[in-house]
């Protein structure tokens, strides 16, 4: 117990001497008594090093070192009996004036509990948090949860309450923290700093233990402030509770009375009806101004430590009432300073005008911006939004709201807005000066700062490579990966934020890869693969090439390879194959690195086995080529001590800073560690642009700013030059006001779906040798497994059904590999991104008989004319609102937020595609899109550029007017018989079952007659790549279509421009002069346009057609006449 100071001790200070030695001396025995066999055990073991390498022998010297520091540490924090802290290499504290007093008292001596009992068992069951492997506990139910007060950081001040009239309110509070000080003497140093409240001051502990000694000194604080309350502040559960009556009846002495409801008798009724005691009970301000009523309303307030939880219904005094919880709301302080967001009351920046944000003068001394003369009133500019209001404005679109934050294209966007209000009112008000209307945009570009590159080799993930955050390597080197029994599905392990490079394309043709490279797609990196001729096709799945470059033009050459050991099929192969290759692949800085299967005294001087004879060609190669090994020397890469993973470099690039080390936090559960190589590299780089999330969009945000960006939009007469400036204008309004009303996704993805927690905790625990390794690979699977089998369970949509029936085709995907070019055999493969968009191009989207098309006016005789109806805006809405959510084009407007806007965008678009129609013009802006490419899944030659599909991406606007116009003629087209009767695809009442319907009582009705049947089917190649233009225009007007309408699609064919999406990069702007947009709503419908005079040639009976597909029927007697 604490001694009274004002009580003088009366013992002798002898004896009290005595005391503290003698307790001092038993607690240095008891020390020596626990740590003397700790200090035996680390001295046994420092002087084992007998038959260990000199790597080891550091290893085992270091860790020594580390464990007799923390062992004398603790030594000596129970000699003295503090409480040990982790070391720090913060500076010592200045020395105070202040004599420090003697040291406190040691604790009576005891034993440690339990340390004779203790081992490691009985400590991982007492912390159970510790363990990696996650404990689920079962809770028992509750009949109804405690409100949910959210935990915040505690609260060390002391604060000092004040009357209202008292004469320290005027006061200043660094005068009173110098004051104080000097009140408080030898303690002045636990007063760290005194601020100012709303009831007058608080008083800042500069520690913990500090906080007790002000406590301890409230009466001085409370002599010297005088007529005050110094306590801590303290957290509630407060509740309201109304229809609470006024007045209750009481009988005393047989006399009955009615007596008001005062906090004292609320206090005691609350505690016997719910067992709570109340700390604090007060009457609303509400209901006690009106005293008339028959019902009154209270604030009862518990003790956060009580843990109250009141009924929603509440019999007080015989009546039922209703007590609600009050949850605390995030207040928003903004300063009337400099009205900025914070609290006026440590505001130390310069005043602001609040009407105009500026610095140079206050509100008082504001006047008007402009010529014009008073009683003229300037508009105000919000410095915040640039909006016509003041900077307190409760409606300002940038005004922080609790869990909300904008992102920096958000604010420009915002501003860029809001600025045009501003100049919409000072045009309003009659302002005379120029002011601008509009404020510089501001691109978001995310700057990363790591300044080197890092690889991971050998990786043998038997578990998915890790997420890929930004202490993770970039790239990552897989030895023997895991790869499913199908080959042809070609499934691996793979991580949705990796690209997979593969060596080979067809694992069925050269048997399963046995090296994998993972390139993180975020880390702005680029990433070519070349593959060099390889005489022995045995090797082609033992070494893969890959040519890393950086956004700031450095570039290296990784070599991943797998060296059969010996006795294997293989053995050596891939090592004679990495020899026999030209020199000149090797005079770029290049890493190599992988599993080699070789020991040898070169890497590994404790070798006690015989060397293998098969290294010496590898290291005279080596050397001849100049390469150096960047691994220490005889650092165990194999469970079993010897050294056979490596990594080489040439001399430049590992002068250059490079080294590697073993890397046991990417342990994957292989018996070979990992290495990680760290390439000096200046890597800062911008992210890519992620798509705006409509699922956090502000709707209201949105529509105001939308209004806002559409008042400056006015349709104008129907000119071509009108029309391309609003289809430009209305998309640009909608992106405005989208992006600056929802916010971008995060660049990382989130990672394998069942990935969970549990997995995470048994990562974590298995790295830190807590969990054996087959616990760990036994928590994964079953993680998976169970994932899996609750989507089964789960499955109750058809699309979720249709999904899960794909589960069993599906197929991994990986980055292309060089192509091949079939116009120029003798070219080398395309390697560069660029060039691989160059060779895509040239194949694709070139027609070699462009130079037989005609002229777009090339006139032609009509056979008939058809009618084309004029567009309503029922149409409109049918061809936008209900059109699927698909992907965006380069503006990145989809359906859903084109559904929002609506309302106010409904008119204008109507005008444009009613304009265009009639002038036969489609807006440039419309044209271009961005080409995706996506592999063929059936075929198996990746490096054949017709294994890929381009697929147009176009603005969201556009396609609907694509949509309208390609409805009205699929319905003229069947209903005046331009088009076959058994012609199909994208046509109404047409379906693929109906044209095998056709075709098959076709055949058995020949067959059923005793005829014979034949069926000869083809392809038409790039059926949309290669329309031509002009033949396309030229068949429109035989066939009867309006002038105005072939216009319009002679528009929108013609003067197109594309930007090539591949190996997640953009390309430039690139011209086309032919073809059809794969991806557009009228391309189908035009294409069948295109070729159906094919179908009205000989008997149309037996011809059949599917989009670009074609069958031709031959029925007669005999098989050779059908031929």
């Amino acid at each position: 117990m604490a001694r009274n100071r004002s009580e003088p001790d009366k013992r002798s200070l002898q004896n009290v001497l005595q005391e503290i030695t003698t307790a001092a001396t038993t607690r240095a025995a008891e020390g020596q008594k626990i740590f003397s066999p700790i200090a035996a055990f680390l001295d046994k073991h420092r002087n084992q090093t007998a038959g260990l390498s000199p790597y080891l022998q550091g290893a085992l010297a270091a860790l020594s070192d580390d464990l007799a520091t923390v062992a004398q540490h603790h030594f000596n924090a129970y000699i003295s009996g503090i409480t040990p802290t982790p070391s720090t290499h913060s500076p010592a504290p200045a020395l105070s004036p202040i004599p420090s007093p003697l040291p406190p008292t040691p604790p009576p001596s005891y034993p440690p509990s339990g340390l004779a009992q203790s081992s490691y068992t009985t400590i991982t069951k007492s912390n159970p948090a510790r363990s990696g492997t996650a404990i689920k506990q079962t809770k028992p139910p509750t009949k109804k949860p405690t409100p949910d007060v959210k935990q915040s950081l505690p609260d060390y001040r002391l604060f000092v309450r004040l009357p209202i009239d008292h004469a320290a309110k005027m006061m200043d509070s660094y005068a009173i923290y110098t004051s104080l000080r000097a009140q408080l003497g030898i303690n002045s140093n636990a007063l760290k700093e005194v601020q100012t409240t709303k009831t007058r001051f608080a008083l800042y502990p500069a520690t913990m233990e500090a906080l007790s000694t002000l406590e301890a000194q409230k009466e001085v604080i409370s002599t010297y402030f005088g007529n005050c309350q110094v306590e801590r502040s303290a957290r509630w559960i407060s509740y309201r509770v109304t229809n609470l009556p006024r007045k209750i009846g009481q009988i005393t002495n047989g006399q009955y009375s009615m007596i008001p409801v005062d906090p004292a008798t609320l206090s005691t009724e609350i505690a016997e009806q719910t067992g709570y005691r109340p700390i604090s009970v007060s009457e609303t301000t509400a209901s006690a101004a009106n005293v008339n009523s028959p019902s009154s309303s209270w604030f009862i307030n518990f003790s956060e430590d009580s843990k109250a939880s009141l009924s929603t219904w509440l019999r007080l005094f015989g009546t039922i009432t209703n007590a609600r919880f009050l949850t605390r709301k995030v207040t928003i302080i903004q300063c009337n300073r400099c009205w900025k967001w914070h609290n006026a009351r440590s505001c130390a920046r310069s005043p602001r005008c609040r009407l105009c944000g500026l610095s140079e003068h206050i509100e008082e001394e504001h006047n008007n911006s402009c010529s014009t003369p008073n009683p003229y009133c300037y508009p105000p500019r919000c410095f915040y939004c640039h909006g016509p209001h003041p900077a307190d404005f409760t409606d300002c679109p940038l005004r922080p709201k609790a869990g909300t934050t904008r992102t920096k294209a958000q604010r420009a966007e915002i501003r860029k807005t809001c600025a045009i209000n501003l100049a919409k009112a000072r045009t309003e008000q009659g302002c005379s000066s120029e002011s601008s209307a509009t404020t510089q945009e501001q691109h978001m570009v995310i700057d990363t700062p790591p300044t080197q590159i890092q690889v991971a080799s050998p990786f043998r993930p038997t578990t998915p490579p890790p997420p890929a955050p930004s202490q993770e390597p970039p790239v990552t080197a897989s030895v023997e990966p895991y790869i499913f029994s199908n080959l042809s599905q070609k499934i691996t392990k793979r991580h949705p934020s990796y690209e997979c490079f593969s060596p080979t394309d067809s694992w069925t043709v050269t048997r399963r890869p046995c090296v994998l490279t993972y390139v993180w797609k975020n880390a702005g990196l680029q990433a070519s693969q070349l593959r060099p001729i390889i005489t022995d096709p045995a090797t082609l799945s033992d070494l893969l090439f890959l040519q890393i470059s950086s956004s700031t033009g450095q570039s290296v050459l990784t070599i991943n390879a797998y060296n059969a050991p010996a006795g294997s099929t293989r053995a050596g192969k891939a090592m004679e194959t990495l020899i026999s290759l030209p020199e000149t692949l090797f005079l770029q800085p290049t890493l190599l690195a992988g599993d080699f299967n070789l020991l040898h005294i070169r890497w590994q001087p404790s070798l006690t086995y015989r060397p293998a004879v098969s290294a010496d060609p590898f290291i005279e190669w080596l050397d001849h080529l100049g390469f150096i090994l960047t691994l220490e020397i005889d650092c165990p890469t194999h469970t079993r001590g010897n050294v056979l993973d490596l990594t080489y470099a040439t001399s430049l690039l590992a002068l250059s800073g490079l080294h590697t080390s073993t890397a046991p936090h990417l342990d994957s559960t292989s018996d070979h560690t990992p290495l990680l190589t760290t390439i000096p590299w200046d890597q800062r780089h911008t992210l890519p642009t992620q798509k705006i999330r409509f699922d956090i969009l502000d709707q209201p945000l949105f529509l105001s700013l939308l209004s806002t960006n559409l008042s400056q939009i006015q349709p104008l007469d129907s000119l071509k030059a009108n029309l391309e400036s609003l289809a430009q204008g209305l998309t640009s309004a909608i992106h405005s006001a989208y992006e600056g009303s929802a916010k971008r996704s995060l660049p990382h993805k989130k990672g394998q779906p069942w990935w969970n927690p549990e997995c995470k905790e048994a990562l974590q625990a298995y790295r830190s040798e807590l969990l054996p390794k087959e616990e760990f690979r036994s928590t994964i699977r079953k993680t998976q497994r169970e994932f899996w089998r609750n989507k089964l369970i789960t499955a109750s949509q058809t699309k979720e059904v249709f999904d899960i029936s794909k589960w069993h085709k599906s197929r991994g995907s990986y980055r292309s590999p060089p192509l091949k070019d079939p116009l120029r055999p003798d070219n080398p493969p395309a390697v560069s991104v660029q060039e691989k968009r160059d060779l895509l191009v040239r194949n694709l989207l070139q027609n070699t008989t462009e130079a037989g098309d005609i002229p777009l006016d090339c006139p032609a005789v009509p056979t008939t004319t058809l009618p084309f109806p004029e567009i309503t805006m029922a149409q409109v809405e049918k061809s936008i609102l209900k059109a699927r959510n698909t992907a965006p084009g380069e503006d990145e407007l989809q359906t859903n937020i084109l559904k929002t806007a609506w309302p106010l965008i409904k008119d204008k678009i109507l005008f444009l595609f009613q304009g265009c129609l009639r002038l036969g013009y489609h807006p440039k802006y419309f044209r271009h899109a961005i080409l995706t490419i996506l592999q063929k899944p059936s075929k198996e030659d990746w490096t054949n550029p017709r294994s890929y599909r381009p697929i147009a991406l176009l603005s969201v606007l556009g396609k609907g007017l694509e949509c309208l116009v390609a409805r009205n003629m699929a319905w003229i087209a069947i209903y005046y018989k331009v088009l076959a009767s058994q012609q199909f695809g994208a046509l109404p009442l047409r379906s693929a079952i109906d044209l095998t319907t056709c075709l098959t009582h076709d055949i058995e009705q020949a067959l059923n007659q005793g005829k014979t049947a034949s069926l000869l089917t083809f392809d038409v190649e790039g059926a949309f790549d290669n329309v031509l233009p002009g033949r396309l225009t030229y068949r429109l007007r035989t066939q009867g279509w309006p002038n105005n309408l072939i216009l319009w699609i002679s528009s929108f064919i013609t003067e197109r421009t594309i930007q090539i999406r591949f190996d997640n990069e953009l390309g430039p702007h690139t011209d086309i002069s032919c073809g059809l947009p794969q991806g557009s709503p009228i391309s189908p419908i035009l294409f069948m346009l295109y070729i159906a005079p094919l179908f009205h040639m000989g008997n149309p009976r037996t011809r059949f057609g599917y989009a670009d597909n074609r069958a031709t029927l031959a029925i007669s007697p005999s098989l050779l006449t059908n031929c």
